[in-house]
C-alpha cells in the first residue's frame, strides 16, 4: 500500500509546489487519542483532525491519509496500515470544519504479521487536504506511542 500512496503523494506535492494559490492558511493537525483493539487483528482509530474550512466560494477537492500502527509482539512484529485517497464529489471520510472533526479509521493486521495485543503500539499518520483553489494542507502525526486497549 505504501508504494500505492507515494505514486499519489507525489504527483500531489508536485502540484501544491506548483500551485501559485498554495499556501498554508491556518493550518492543520491530526491527533490519535485512542486506539482499540478488536479480536486481536483489527485497530479501531478516531483521529482527531483540526483544519480550517474552506473560504467562501472554495471546497475540498481531496482528502488523502497513510496511517499505520506497529507493535512488538512476541519474536516479531504486529503490522497494520490504511492509505487511500478520497475525492470530491464523493463523500469525503471527514470535512475540513474547524477543529475536533473526527475521522475514524479501521486498520486489519498483516497476514504475514503477529496478532495485535493490549498495550503500547506506535502510530504514525499522515494527512493531506487539498482544496479547489489549490490550497494544500498536511498534518502529520508521530510516529508517537499510544495505548492499545480491547
Amino acid at each position: 500500500m505504501r508504494s500505492w500512496f507515494r505514486r499519489i503523494a507525489a504527483p500531489v506535492a508536485l502540484l501544491a509546489a506548483l500551485a501559485p494559490l498554495a499556501v498554508a492558511a491556518a493550518g492543520m493537525s491530526v491527533t490519535v487519542p485512542r486506539a482499540v483493539l478488536h479480536a486481536r487483528i483489527e485497530v479501531s482509530l478516531r483521529l482527531r483532525v483540526d483544519c480550517p474550512a474552506p473560504a467562501s466560494g472554495d471546497s475540498v477537492l481531496y482528502d488523502s491519509w497513510d496511517v499505520s500502527i506497529e507493535q512488538a509482539a512476541g519474536n516479531g512484529t504486529a503490522f497494520a496500515s490504511n492509505a487511500d485517497v478520497a475525492e470530491a464529489p464523493a463523500p469525503l471520510p471527514f470535512q475540513c470544519t474547524s477543529s475536533n472533526v473526527a475521522f475514524p479509521l479501521d486498520l486489519i493486521a498483516g497476514v504475514t504479521g503477529r496478532p495485535f495485543h493490549n498495550g503500547k503500539a506506535v502510530v504514525s499518520v499522515l494527512l493531506y487536504v487539498g482544496y479547489m483553489s489549490g490550497e494544500t494542507l498536511s498534518a502529520t502525526f508521530g510516529p508517537a506511542v499510544v495505548g492499545l486497549t480491547g
